[in-house]
């Protein structure tokens, strides 16, 4: 589909609706309100930025594939074949794409925040205008595809921040070190999220705070983003191990259960391996299976992992490592916490979310053992059951240049002055609780002479 028709219908409208003589439009991504936010991770006083210049990439890369890199007669052939299944009117523009189109890239300059910047809420993340005044129409165009290309991506990124600061919170009052932090999270979301170019932008998010995942569309596009735009060392990211599957347990057969465990242990005689455990009986996995494999898993150069996969998370996670601790004994480390010996671990990856991970947190805790006991797998019900208003994404013009001069605007609806907007033009300094990013106003100017980032 070409460019041009990924955005509402309604805006095929706007170029005619400005003022006679709009020359510039000068817009901005930024989190409007994080109340939703709020509800589900609690206070929070600032919003991490993700890669910006990652967004940036795929926009241009969008238009230059899906648009400019066409033959015109490729790109009019399909404005007149859309209107075979619409009534809507697409070629009231055709000049103005034509324009465009024999331009030959996207007439827009950016301003945007450096990743992992902190900002407060109602403040920009990208800054963005036309330099060629025949392309004011196009900056609120692309807001459509801008938003929703970047919320999911902007919200997964603090999701993953407020996981790794829970990991945090309790490895600093149970375990030793935090060596085991960058994959007490693992990512299982992928194939819950809607769509595989949804779980690209929710796994990359992910991989901003943590490196375990099985996401790999988004360990290839963020591996590739990282390498291609820093030259000083290369990026490798993303890290998971070998693991079953239901089918893989079922297909050994109930009556032979403990030969399927026996036959993958000699499989992967060393390095970590993960073995789904409650296809039919836990318990009975943990109380009588793994006992007798208890010499080959001690012999083994590696850990082995147990998943269950179903029941109340809290209680199945402490009942299996408390079963595990009785057969294969924890050692007390300097904390006075316990740790299950390091050839057993377990994982649990149903239904986790940031309220159970504290729980189980909490309860691992309150017995006595160690947070590093547990990893968690996370899932599309946590990184993809939230909207572009979970974190209030929003693309809003602030200032336009009509004949000249410039016009510093704002929406601000009477009924609901959440939405009120910012205005003008807009830049960032450090200030507020923490020295996080904050919106201020600037000259009456606007920076020229292409991309630049704070």
């Amino acid at each position: 589909m070409i460019s041009i028709l990924k955005t509402d219908a309604y805006k095929l409208h706007h170029r005619e609706q400005y003022p006679k003589g709009t020359e510039v439009v000068y817009a901005n991504l930024s989190v409007r309100n994080i109340n939703l936010f709020e509800k589900q991770y609690g206070t929070t006083d600032f919003v991490v930025v993700p890669h910006i210049k990652l967004i940036i990439n795929k926009l241009i890369k969008e238009w230059d594939d899906n648009f400019f890199k066409l033959s015109w007669y490729k790109v009019k052939k399909e404005l007149e074949n859309f209107n075979n299944y619409s009534t809507i009117d697409i070629m009231k523009n055709l000049k103005a794409y034509k324009e465009l189109h024999k331009f030959g890239k996207l007439p827009l300059e950016f301003n945007y925040l450096s990743a992992y910047s902190r900002i407060v809420k109602n403040t920009p993340l990208l800054i963005y205008w036309n330099y060629d005044n025949r392309f004011f129409w196009l900056v609120n165009y692309i807001e459509t595809w801008l938003s929703s290309e970047s919320w999911a991506y902007i919200t997964s990124t603090n999701i993953s921040y407020k996981l790794h600061k829970l990991a945090i919170k309790y490895s600093s009052l149970t375990c030793d070190n935090y060596n085991h932090i960058n994959t007490q999270f693992h990512d299982f979301s992928q194939r819950g999220i809607n769509t595989t170019s949804g779980a690209i932008m929710t796994g990359m998010g992910h991989l901003h705070y943590f490196t375990g995942t099985d996401n790999l569309p988004a360990i290839l596009e963020f591996g590739s983003f990282l390498n291609n735009n820093n030259s000083n060392r290369p990026y490798k990211i993303g890290t998971s191990i070998p693991a079953t599957e239901h089918s893989v347990m079922c297909a050994g057969g109930k009556e032979k259960e403990f030969e399927t465990y026996n036959r993958l242990l000699s499989l992967y005689p060393k390095g970590n391996i993960s073995i789904v455990s409650d296809t039919w009986d836990i318990y009975n996995v943990c109380d009588n299976i793994l006992p007798k494999l208890k010499n080959k898993i001690l012999k083994r150069k590696g850990k082995l992992i147990i998943r269950p996969d179903s029941g109340d998370p809290v209680d199945i996670t402490i009942k299996v490592i408390q079963s595990l601790e009785s057969h294969f004994g924890s050692t007390i480390n300097n904390k006075g916490f316990k740790l299950l010996n390091d050839k057993i671990g377990v994982v649990y990856g149903d239904s986790i979310t940031y309220e159970i991970a504290n729980l189980i947190f909490e309860k691992l805790k309150k017995l006595g053992y160690a947070s590093s006991n547990i990893t968690l797998g996370v899932g599309s019900y946590t990184y993809q059951y939230n909207t572009r208003d979970t974190l209030g994404i929003v693309v809003k013009t602030t200032a336009v240049r009509v004949n000249g001069e410039w016009r510093q605007i704002q929406k601000s609806p009477i009924t609901d002055q959440n939405k009120k907007s910012l205005t003008g033009f807009i830049s960032w300094i450090k200030g507020g609780i923490g020295g996080h990013y904050v919106a201020v106003d600037k000259q009456n100017t606007i920076n020229t002479g292409g991309e630049f980032y704070v």
